[in-house]
C-alpha cells in the first residue's frame, strides 16, 4: 500500500517554481559568498529578485553584476526587511508563467524564497525543502536549519517558538555544535526568514510580513499567523543556512528603526504578543507585559546596564502608545485566522521555561564557581564541586559562628539595646512608610526613614514576616558581610587563602558584633553591604585600578558593541542608596573622597569619569528624598544612626587609639588588642613598591574614616525633638577604616612571599612568619570571643 501511494504521489506532483528574494543593506562582506551560494544551487530557481535599501557600500554594484540591473529594485535606506520583500513580490506579481495557484491543483505551485544577504543557503538547501514539499503538500512555510556564518558547526536555530512572556525559545543552548540531535522534519510556529520558503498564495492571503515589524520578530509574527490561518508551518533539517546575523550582533548599523537591536527586539517581541493573543488572554498579556518589562528594567540597572534597562522601557511605551494601531493590527489578524488559538498554543513554549532556563543557568553557574577561583578543570560532582569552594565553605563557617554566638536570642521577637519590637507584618511596615509621605515638610522628624521600605521588601519576600526580616538582616549580617567582602576582594587579592582571610577577619570586625549586641539594625546592614559599595564605586571612579574591567571594555569596544561608560556608576550609586538609608553617616564620610575623585575628573575633562562622579554623589540623596532632604536639618540623625538611642550603648568619651585599632566602643566587642596586626600589616602594604596604588587607596579610606570615626565619637548631639544629649557612635567609620586597612593589607600579603624569597635569610623572614601567624589567628581569636561572650544583655 505504501508504495501504490508512494507513485500515485509522484504522478500528482506539482511543478513547483521558486522566485527568490535577496534583501540587501550594506552588505558587501557577505554577497559574494551569499550570491555564489544562490547561483550554485543544485535546483536553481526560476527567477532571482534583489531588493537593495540604500547601501553605503558596493552592494549594489554586486547584485547587478550577479542578477542583472534589470532584477534589482531599489527602495529606501529605512525600509524594512518586509517592505523590501513585498516591493519584489508585488514588482514580479502578473509575470508570465509564475501564476500563484493552490497547491492542490496538481499544475504549478509558486514559492517565494527569501534571503538575507548575510545568509548562504548549501547547495542542496532549495532542493531539501521542495523535496519537503512533496512529501508533505499541506507545507506552506519551510524553513532551514541555521548555522553559524563563521562556524558552521555551531547551531544558530531549528525553528523557533514564544514562551508565554514573548522571549524567543529555539530549544539551543549557546555555542551548541550541530551534531544532528535536533534533525527530523516537524511543525513548528515559526522559522527565520534567512532562508525561508513560503508559497506565494499564502504570502498572499496573509499580506506578508507586518510592516510595523522592519527587522526583527517578523518571522515568529508571521509563522504564528499562517498557523492560525491553518497553514502548516514546517522546519526542513536538510536543508542548511549559514547566517552572520550581522544585525543582531552589532556588525551592521540599523537604519530601519532604532540602532539598538535590543529595543529593537523588545518591541517586536511586544508587539507581536499582543497582536497575536487571543482576545480573552490580552488583559493578562498587557499586564504581564507591563510588569516583566518594570522587573527587567530594574535587574539590568542592578546588572550596571544601564542602557539596556532604558531600551527595555523604551520598547514598551513605543508599542503602547499606539493603541489604535494595535487594534488595526489585531482586526486584521482576526480576518485570516480560521483556526481556534487553542490548537496552535501546542506550538507555543511550555509554561514555566523561562523559570527553568534560569533554573539551568544558576546550577552551571554553581558548577563553575570552583573553576573561577583558580581557572582549572574540574571533573568532580556538583556537589562535591560546590561544597569544597572556598567562599561558600567560609560563608558556612561564619554561618555557624553568629548562630552559636546568637544562641540566646535566636527564638521570639528580637529587641532591645537600639532595636525596636519589629511589627508583625510586611504590611504594618509598608503602611509606616507610605505614611510618611503625607508629611513632605524637610523640618520635619517624625516621618519613617526610607529602610522601612527595603526592610518591607525583605519581610515581603519572606513570607510577609518583618519579625523574620529583621533577624536575618541583623543576625545574618556577618555572613552576609563574609560573603561580600571575598567577592569584593578579587581585584586586590589573587590568592584564595588571602581572600579567605580578608573576608574573615572583615566579617568579625568589632563593629560588626558591637551592632548585633546593641541592636543596631541599620549599621550591620551598612556594614554588610560596604564591600560590595567600595568594590563599584572602585569600578567606576577608579577603573585603572581594575584591570579585569578595563579588559571587558576594550574586548566589547573590539566586537563592535556598545560600551556602557557610567553602567558602573549606577550601580554604585544604588548600593550607596541601600547602605545610605539604613546609615547615612557612610554617604558623609564618602563624600569628599567622591568628591576629589569629581574634581580630578575635571581636572582631566574626562567627561566620562565626571559623569560617573556625579551619578555616585546626586543618585543617593535623590533616591532618599525627602528624608535626605530632613538629614540636612536635622545631622544628628546621621550621627544617632537608626533605632532609639541610649546612653549606655557607647562610651561617652572614646579614646582615638580605640578608633585605630577598629574598636567603635560598647557592648559586644573583643579586646582592642585583637586587631592590632591589622593594623601593622596594613602599614606594610606601603612599603610594597609593586602595586602601591591599591596600597594608597586603602590608607586613604582608611584615614577619610579615621578622621570621620574621631570627628562622630568627639561630638554629644540631642535627639531631634528629645532633650537628652548622646555621644556618636563611630561604627561605621571604623568599618570603612577596617576596609582600608584590610586592603593595604592584602597588597602585603600578595607579594609577601616573592619578596621575601629574593632576600638572604635573616631578621626579615622570622618577623614575616610572626605576623602572618597573628593575622591568622586574628579572625580565630575574635569568632572564639564573640561565642564565649555571646550578644550580650542589652539585646
Amino acid at each position: 500500500m505504501t508504495s501504490s501511494a508512494n507513485r500515485t504521489d509522484r504522478l500528482v506532483r506539482p511543478r513547483h517554481v521558486v522566485t527568490a528574494v535577496l534583501v540587501a543593506h550594506d552588505g558587501a562582506r557577505w554577497l559574494p559568498t551569499t550570491l555564489h551560494a544562490v547561483k550554485t544551487q543544485r535546483r536553481p530557481v526560476q527567477r532571482f529578485v534583489a531588493v537593495d535599501t540604500g547601501s553605503h557600500d558596493d552592494s549594489l554594484e554586486l547584485l547587478e553584476r550577479a542578477v542583472g540591473a534589470p532584477s534589482v529594485l531599489h527602495a529606501p535606506r529605512d525600509a524594512g526587511f518586509g517592505a523590501a520583500v513585498a516591493l519584489a513580490t508585488k514588482a514580479f506579481a502578473g509575470a508570465p508563467g509564475l501564476a500563484s495557484t493552490r497547491a492542490d491543483s496538481g499544475a504549478v505551485v509558486e514559492w517565494t524564497w527569501l534571503l538575507h544577504d548575510d545568509s548562504a543557503p548549501s547547495s542542496r538547501a532549495l532542493e531539501a525543502m521542495l523535496e519537503l514539499a512533496d512529501e508533505m503538500p499541506s507545507a506552506a512555510v519551510i524553513g532551514a536549519k541555521l548555522r553559524d556564518w563563521d562556524d558552521p558547526s555551531v547551531l544558530l536555530e531549528v525553528g523557533a517558538t514564544l514562551d508565554r512572556g514573548g522571549r524567543r525559545e529555539t530549544w539551543l543552548e549557546p555555542g551548541e555544535l550541530d551534531h544532528g540531535q535536533h534533525d527530523g522534519d516537524r511543525d513548528v510556529l515559526a522559522v527565520s526568514t534567512a532562508g525561508m520558503l513560503v508559497r506565494r498564495d499564502v504570502w498572499d492571503d496573509l499580506g506578508g510580513l507586518d510592516p510595523e515589524l522592519p527587522l526583527f520578530r517578523d518571522d515568529v509574527d508571521f509563522g504564528w499567523r499562517a498557523n492560525l490561518a491553518g497553514y502548516r508551518v514546517v522546519i526542513c533539517t536538510q536543508a542548511v543556512v549559514r547566517h552572520a546575523r550581522a544585525a543582531t550582533t552589532g556588525r551592521r548599523r540599523i537604519a530601519c528603526g532604532p540602532p539598538q537591536p535590543r529595543r529593537l527586539d523588545r518591541q517586536g517581541a511586544i508587539w507581536t504578543m499582543l497582536t497575536n493573543c487571543p482576545a480573552i488572554w490580552l488583559p493578562w498579556t498587557v499586564l504581564r507585559v507591563i510588569v516583566a518589562c518594570a522587573l527587567r528594567s530594574v535587574l539590568f540597572v542592578l546588572a550596571k546596564r544601564p542602557f539596556d534597562a532604558w531600551d527595555e522601557l523604551r520598547a514598551a511605551v513605543t508599542v503602547f502608545r499606539q493603541p489604535l494601531k494595535l487594534l488595526r493590527a489585531r482586526k486584521s489578524r482576526k480576518e485570516t485566522r480560521r483556526v481556534s488559538a487553542h490548537e496552535v498554543n501546542a506550538l507555543l513554549a511550555p509554561r514555566g521555561t523561562r523559570l527553568r532556563r534560569y533554573g539551568d543557568s544558576a546550577r552551571e553557574r554553581l558548577a563553575d564557581v570552583g573553576q573561577r577561583d583558580d581557572d582549572t578543570a574540574d571533573d568532580r560532582g556538583l556537589a562535591r564541586r560546590v561544597f569544597t569552594q572556598p567562599g561558600l565553605l567560609l560563608v558556612l563557617c561564619l554561618l555557624v559562628v553568629s548562630l552559636v554566638a546568637e544562641r540566646h536570642v535566636l527564638s521570639g521577637t528580637p529587641y532591645g539595646g537600639m532595636l525596636l519590637p519589629a511589627p508583625s507584618g510586611a504590611s504594618d511596615l509598608w503602611r509606616t512608610y507610605a505614611a510618611s509621605w503625607h508629611n513632605t515638610g524637610f523640618g520635619s522628624t517624625t516621618d519613617a526613614p526610607p529602610y522601612l521600605a527595603m526592610l518591607a521588601i525583605v519581610a515581603t519576600v519572606l513570607f510577609g514576616s518583618a519579625q523574620l526580616a529583621v533577624q536575618v538582616l541583623l543576625f545574618g549580617s556577618v555572613p552576609i558581610a563574609g560573603l561580600a567582602a571575598y567577592i569584593a576582594s578579587r581585584p586586590v587579592a589573587t590568592s584564595r587563602r588571602l581572600r579567605i582571610w580578608l573576608a574573615a577577619t572583615y566579617a568579625l570586625l568589632p563593629v560588626a558584633t558591637g551592632s548585633i549586641a546593641a541592636g543596631r539594625l541599620g549599621t550591620a546592614v551598612a556594614f554588610a553591604v560596604l564591600p560590595l559599595v567600595l568594590s563599584t564605586l572602585g569600578r567606576s571612579l577608579l577603573p585603572p585600578l581594575y584591570p579585569q574591567a578595563r579588559d571587558q571594555r576594550a574586548t566589547a569596544r573590539r566586537a563592535g558593541r556598545r560600551v556602557a561608560g557610567v553602567s558602573s556608576a549606577w550601580r554604585a550609586a544604588l548600593l550607596l542608596a541601600v547602605a545610605t538609608a539604613f546609615d547615612p553617616m557612610l554617604y558623609v564620610l564618602l563624600f569628599p573622597l567622591i568628591a576629589v575623585a569629581l574634581v580630578v575628573a575635571l581636572v582631566r575633562r574626562s567627561w566620562v569619569g565626571i559623569r560617573r562622579a556625579l551619578i555616585a554623589l546626586v543618585l543617593p540623596p535623590s533616591l532618599l528624598l525627602p528624608w535626605s532632604g530632613r538629614l540636612w536639618h536635622h545631622p544628628a540623625l546621621a550621627v544617632l544612626g537608626v533605632g532609639q538611642p541610649r546612653a549606655d550603648l557607647q562610651a561617652s568619651r572614646l579614646p582615638a587609639l580605640d578608633v585605630l585599632f577598629l574598636h567603635p566602643g560598647g557592648p559586644g566587642m573583643p579586646a582592642i588588642w585583637v586587631f592590632t596586626v591589622v593594623v601593622l600589616i596594613a602599614l606594610t602594604g606601603l612599603l610594597q613598591l609593586t602595586r602601591p596604588g591599591p596600597a594608597r587607596l586603602g590608607w586613604l579610606l582608611a584615614v577619610d574614616a579615621l578622621v570621620g570615626g574621631l570627628f562622630v565619637a568627639g561630638v554629644r548631639v540631642r535627639q531631634p525633638g528629645g532633650a537628652d544629649m548622646f555621644a556618636g557612635w563611630p561604627g561605621i567609620a571604623t568599618a570603612l577604616l577596617g576596609a582600608g586597612l584590610l586592603m593595604s593589607a592584602a597588597v602585603a600579603g600578595t607579594r609577601l612571599r616573592a619578596r621575601l624569597a629574593r632576600t638572604s635569610f635573616g631578621w626579615r623572614q622570622p618577623l614575616a612568619a610572626l605576623l602572618v601567624a597573628a593575622a591568622a589567628a586574628t579572625p580565630l581569636v575574635a569568632a572564639v570571643w564573640w561565642i564565649d561572650d555571646g550578644t550580650g544583655a542589652a539585646l
